[in-house]
């Protein structure tokens, strides 16, 4: 399940990666994945057109009474485009950020919680060795009193 963007065409930025909100009144178990990952940009054969940025990680939401969490859930940024036939390890554009996976329990109900999945909101990657990746996201656990942010 997942809403991730499509890679980019044709000298393009990747898309960013939109948004999946899953909320229940009783348990929610996540045993696959679910996406919400930025597109990748373009890749570029020509010096005068630039390689397309990376698109951003976009936002999951889990909320539930009991919350399981086995499979992955990933808001990752996409990778930036290279320059392929000119300078295949450089690229002019920027990788996308990571996203936010937002996890929610009502207050009390901290051991209904079991976290041993994947999670990821990791930046994209650039070929160049000269440009920062992406910045990371963040993953947040909220009880209704109670916000525990955790870098990605």
């Amino acid at each position: 399940m997942g809403c991730s963007s499509e890679d980019a065409d044709l000298y393009g930025g990747g898309g960013g990666g939109g948004c999946v909100a899953i909320t229940a009144g009783g348990e929610l178990r996540v045993s696959g994945t679910i996406l919400a990952n930025g597109g990748n940009g373009a890749d570029s054969n020509n010096s005068d057109i630039p390689a397309g940025a990376g698109g951003s990680g976009g936002g999951i939401l889990l909320s539930a009474q009991r919350l399981t969490v086995t499979g992955t859930v990933s808001a990752k940024g996409g990778d930036a485009g290279r320059l392929k036939e000119i300078f295949p390890s450089d690229s002019q554009a920027g990788a996308g950020g990571g996203g936010r996976i937002f996890l929610h329990v009502p207050e009390g109900r901290a051991e209904e919680l079991v976290l041993t999945g994947n999670f990821n909101v990791s930046g994209g990657t650039n070929a160049a060795s000269y440009a920062r990746k992406g910045g990371a996201g963040q993953i947040v656990l909220q009880t209704d009193q109670m916000v525990v942010p955790a870098s990605g």
